[in-house]
């Protein structure tokens, strides 16, 4: 599908909401996709969406990787694309400038093209090898998501001041597997979600776990994932320990959590009004 593009100026550090969809015209289905605007709960009623992403962090500045994953990411094809990385990064010796903007791209954007590249095919092996290690088939379908090097913007009255960069990160919500029990007998969707949930429990720690080994494996830096997020708070001895929300005790959030947590009260708490149960560390 060609969509219409077009230029113009907007200020640094504005955040844009940025939606991505793949469409099947010869399928139809119940609807699953999200809404547009995130504050809907209301599902997209599209029958022929097959994934969709709904981003409201993309920022005015920053470079972003876009990416669906139809298991594009063969050896071969990394492999080129590493390549091509190399060989502009030792051609371009010196940093990217404003006035030399196709650099950027070359050497920054293909950094986050390769990164997003490789965890998608990580993410996608590791589900079908996770799914044969339990006896489920847990194939995946088109991934949606982005990588990112953030920006930050500080201001003077109403001019920006200063631009530095802030750490690169991967930020994947189209994830999307299938997930079938190979000799299930069940015959309703409780008992099917049921048998399979212990395998795509796995599954997410595993694609959260690589977002931040992509970034070790790569650049050679420290990075932070959830998965790893959740096992400093767990090692914390005590300083930050997990806490585990509930309808019973999601009313005791001012005892319970710590002050800095406070900006993520209102979305936990809209989980647990859902009937979930959210684990979270202590303070940020």
């Amino acid at each position: 599908m060609t969509q219409a593009t077009g230029n113009g100026s907007v200020t640094l550090g504005t955040k844009h909401r940025l939606i991505m969809k793949v469409i099947l015209d010869d399928t139809s289905q119940q609807p699953f996709c999200p809404n547009d605007d995130p504050a809907n709960s209301a599902l997209d009623p599209d029958q022929h969406c097959a994934n969709k992403t709904v981003y409201t962090n993309v920022i005015a500045g920053a470079h972003h990787a876009l990416m669906a994953y139809a298991r594009q990411g063969s050896d071969r094809l990394i492999g080129e694309r590493v390549d091509k990385l190399i060989q502009t990064v030792q051609s371009v010796p010196t940093a990217p400038t404003p006035a030399n903007a196709a650099a950027y791209d070359n050497t920054e954007g293909e950094l986050l093209h390769v990164a997003l590249l490789k965890y998608l095919r990580y993410v996608t092996d590791a589900s079908r090898y996770l799914g044969e290690l339990n006896g489920v088939s847990a194939e995946s379908g088109v991934h949606l998501g982005l990588t990112a090097a953030g920006l930050k913007v500080d201001y003077l009255f109403d001019l920006p001041f200063a631009v530095s960069p802030s750490g690169p990160y991967i930020d994947v919500l189209g994830n999307l597997f299938r997930v079938v029990k190979l000799d299930t007998t069940a015959t309703d969707t409780a008992a099917r979600v049921a048998e399979t949930w212990p395998t795509f429990k796995l599954l997410s720690y595993s694609a959260s776990a690589y977002e931040h080994f992509i970034w070790q494996e790569l650049i050679r830096t420290d990075a932070v994932s959830m998965v790893r997020g959740m096992q400093f708070a767990a090692e914390s001895a005590g300083t930050n320990p997990l806490v585990t929300l509930t309808s019973a005790n999601i009313g005791n959030w001012a005892t319970l959590m710590d002050s800095s947590m406070d900006p993520y009260k209102t979305k936990i708490t809209t989980y647990v009004a859902d009937g979930a149960t959210v684990t979270v560390p202590k303070k940020k």
